[in-house]
């Protein structure tokens, strides 16, 4: 096992390396790469010894679990304010694409032909961008409280964050309980779900559904 735990953290390190040039470039290299290496190595060992074979490779699972680690870090710093909402916004437009990986495309319901279902999918992920940047924006009172921004773009902001609050409390039970503990209260995922009483595959349906509903409640507030 000590071997096994030892190969498998070896090939965490690794990954773990590639998983953060990706990240920092998507987060316009303002996040200095050591930062967001740290951030996965702290989590490293967590990975490993979580890490269930009869449900993933190995390469599958660190990839997913080093990304929301390193994410959650810049989302906890506040040395980086308009980072901090840009990862806001790459975490939850990647948590939607969740539902979508390893055959779980039900989880989101698209109807139409395919020029409609790829809107559909365009409009879940900017839904899903808005609600992360908004609630780590209104978490930090970037461009609202610090005199960030002109007045008009501190009004919109806003507005857009009271919209979201009032989509994100007609949800259904947990579907809003999920939104609320993971973006306004910043608790894990798997918690979350563990808490509710659900599978993690089952919170990423859920979580997609959220995303859809509030994405249609945008465009109709539009």
């Amino acid at each position: 096992m000590v071997s096994e735990n030892h190969h498998l953290y070896v090939e965490g390190v690794n990954l773990l390396r590639i998983a953060a040039r990706r990240l920092a470039r998507r987060l316009g290299q303002r996040v200095p790469l050591d930062d967001l290496s740290s951030y996965g190595y702290s989590a490293l060992p967590r990975i490993v010894s979580s890490y269930d074979s009869t449900r993933s490779s190995f390469a599958t699972y660190a990839r997913a679990k080093l990304n929301w680690a390193m994410l959650d870090g810049v989302k906890q710093e506040r040395r980086w304010l308009f980072e901090t909402a840009r990862a806001g916004a790459i975490g939850a437009s990647d948590r939607f694409a969740e539902a979508f990986d390893e055959n779980e495309g039900a989880a989101f319901s698209l109807s139409g032909d395919a020029a409609n279902q790829f809107s559909d999918l365009l409009a879940g992920h900017a839904a899903a961008m808005v609600l992360g940047m908004t609630v780590a924006r209104e978490g930090i009172g970037l461009g609202l409280a610090d005199g960030r921004g002109n007045p008009e773009e501190q009004t919109v902001a806003a507005e857009m964050a009271v919209t979201l609050r009032r989509a994100v409390q007609e949800l259904p039970d947990r579907e809003r309980a999920l939104v609320e503990r993971h973006y306004y209260d910043g608790e894990r995922f798997d918690h979350i779900a563990q808490e509710l009483g659900i599978s993690k595959s089952r919170a990423s349906r859920l979580h997609a559904q959220a995303i859809a509903t509030l994405s249609r409640r945008l465009r109709e507030s539009d």
